[in-house]
């Protein structure tokens, strides 16, 4: 990996040297994830007045509760 996105992850993960040799050396391998997704077939509709039903589709990998997290202020 190189390019903007190898100055990122060496930025953030400086100073976890030793995590990631450990981890490394206990056999982890590294995978990537992308920063940012596609949602699919929004749709947000309200049923009732007290209620509201969202569906979306996400491509695989992705996890809904990181875009709920992004789409909704939970107190």
């Amino acid at each position: 990996m190189n390019g903007p996105a190898a100055a990122l992850e060496a930025a953030v993960l400086a100073g976890f040297e030793a995590w990631r040799e450990g981890l490394e050396h206990c056999g982890l391998s590294q995978e990537r994830r992308a920063l940012r997704v596609a949602v699919a077939n929004l749709a947000w509709t309200f049923p009732a007045a007290d209620e509201s039903e969202l569906s979306f589709s996400l491509p695989a990998g992705s996890y809904a509760t990181a875009l709920l997290r992004e789409l909704f202020e939970l107190a």
